[in-house]
Parts: C-alpha cells; sequence; structure tokens
C-alpha cells in the first residue's frame, strides 16, 4: 500500500520518513521532482512521486523526469493526475522503455521518440484514480 504525502519542500524530509507505507511525495510549493533528488540519500529505500500533467508539464516531460530520478533515488512509483491523466500514463509508461515511440493521444504526439537512459528499475505509473482504488 501507498501513501500519498503531502507537504511543503521544507517539510518533505520529516513528512516522507514519517510513514510506514510506501510514501508518495505530492510537493505543494515547488517542484517533486527536485525535491527527491535533493533528499538524496535521505529518503527511504522505495519512494514515489505525484506529477500533475498539463500544457506546461507535458507528460514527455514528466517521463523523462521520470528516468532520470529513478537513476537518483529509490524510485519505484509515479502518480500522475491532470485532465488527460489516463492518456499521460499510456505515454509515459511507453517512453520508460529503450524501444523508439510512436503514439498520439490527448497527452501527445510522439513519431519514432526515445527517452534514454530507460529507468534504473521497473516503475509502477498510476493515475490519482487507480492509487485510491
Amino acid at each position: 500500500m501507498a501513501t500519498v504525502v503531502r507537504t511543503t519542500t521544507a517539510g518533505a524530509r520529516d513528512a516522507l520518513a514519517a510513514t510506514a507505507e510506501l510514501p508518495i511525495l505530492d510537493c505543494l510549493d515547488g517542484d517533486a521532482v527536485v525535491v527527491l533528488a535533493g533528499l538524496r540519500g535521505d529518503l527511504p529505500d522505495a519512494v514515489g512521486v505525484r506529477l500533475v500533467a498539463n500544457e506546461d508539464y507535458p507528460a514527455a516531460l514528466i517521463a523523462r523526469d521520470v528516468a532520470t530520478l529513478s537513476h537518483l533515488v529509490g524510485l519505484t512509483t509515479v502518480v500522475v493526475g491532470g485532465d488527460d491523466a489516463d492518456d499521460a500514463v499510456t505515454l509515459i509508461q511507453a517512453l520508460l522503455g529503450d524501444e523508439p515511440v510512436t503514439l498520439a493521444n490527448a497527452a501527445g504526439t510522439l513519431t519514432e521518440a526515445y527517452n534514454r537512459p530507460a529507468p534504473a528499475r521497473p516503475l509502477t505509473v498510476v493515475t490519482d484514480a487507480a492509487l485510491s482504488a
């Protein structure tokens, strides 16, 4: 089971350490990817992140950030919010492999796109709705 930890940048370290379940950081006042990377070495062995896909932070960019973050911390889970979260999850999952991706949906259009290197370990990528189910 996982627990979404909604906290500020300043309280992230303590909030993540305080949960007995898999903590999933939802940073209220900053970039959750940057916060987790900055806490490298002070995190539980497994951690998750909640990110919202939108025009300013498209799914393809989330995939790049997630792949990078997976090499820095024990990232195991990504929770995606946003209006087209299902499509964003499909696009993100496709870009987390080593193969070129051709895909078109509400989250974006990709033609022979890739995102290398692939994450250091397999990641679970779900929507907010799937996490609460």
